[in-house]
């Protein structure tokens, strides 16, 4: 009997582009394309940087990536352990109905045995009803008394103490890139067309003027800002695709 080779594997950097192409696909199946700001860098990084905290296995047919399921370690302080936690689940419509969803879970469930983890969990849409049908078949626990608590974007700032840390941080950078410039101004390379600094001394807090602060060096595209503009963080849920 001919043993045919698993089509699951992890993930590899030549995986990065259609990695983040399911991404995509993804996102707009969900109707959330335009929440999704990651380019293929960042995700190529955070899977195959030199310290990976994000993981990624993938289905292959024909030699081609169809299908993948991207993952993290998280923690249970009531089971003192870890577990893992499936943060997207995805197959291409073309190419479900062979087991490839079924065969990306199982793969994780098997590192779970293996590495003695206390659970595999991930999250689902509400309307995703063939991807819930999906699961229960598989003996998932849907776990309807609990509800994702989300802090991102603009709401980070909203805590005084961790605008104002964040403040003074920035200060003192600001604070140090300028005496850089200053000692090493002949060194710089390319014409600085704009110094502007407003009328705060640096060793003083005035929110007011903060975000007048911009230094522009054109040949390099460097930019420097005070850390009004917010960045863009979330911690994201689960999600996964119908028809496996």
């Amino acid at each position: 009997m001919t043993r045919h080779p698993s089509p699951i594997r992890p993930a590899v950097p030549a995986d990065a582009p259609r990695i983040y192409a399911l991404i995509r696909a993804l996102a707009d199946y969900e109707h959330l394309l335009d929440a999704v700001d990651a380019t293929q860098e960042m995700i190529t990084e955070a899977l195959f940087g030199p310290h990976p905290r994000l993981f990624c296995d993938v289905a292959e047919q024909d030699g081609q990536v169809v299908g993948l399921a991207v993952w993290f370690y998280n923690f249970s302080t009531f089971r003192g352990r870890h577990g893992i936690y499936l943060e997207d689940l995805f197959v291409e419509p073309d190419h479900r109905g062979k087991g490839l969803g079924k065969a990306l879970l199982h793969r994780l469930a098997q590192r779970c045995i293996t590495e003695k983890l206390a659970r595999l969990e991930w999250s689902v849409l509400d309307w995703n009803a063939p991807s819930i049908a999906f699961y229960k078949g598989l003996g998932a626990e849907l776990m309807d008394e609990w509800t994702i608590c989300r802090v991102s974007d603009q709401a980070l700032w909203r805590d005084p103490g961790v605008e104002q840390s964040c403040h003074h941080a920035a200060i003192r950078h600001a604070r140090r890139t300028l005496f850089i410039l200053d000692a090493r101004l002949q060194n710089v390379i390319g014409q600085i067309m704009i110094l502007e600094v407003a009328s705060w001394s640096l060793g003083t807090h005035r929110d007011s003027s903060w975000n007048r602060v911009l230094l522009r060096v054109p040949r390099h595209g460097n930019r420097c800002r005070g850390l009004r503009s917010e960045p863009k963080v979330s911690y994201g849920s689960g999600h996964a695709s119908p028809e496996f």
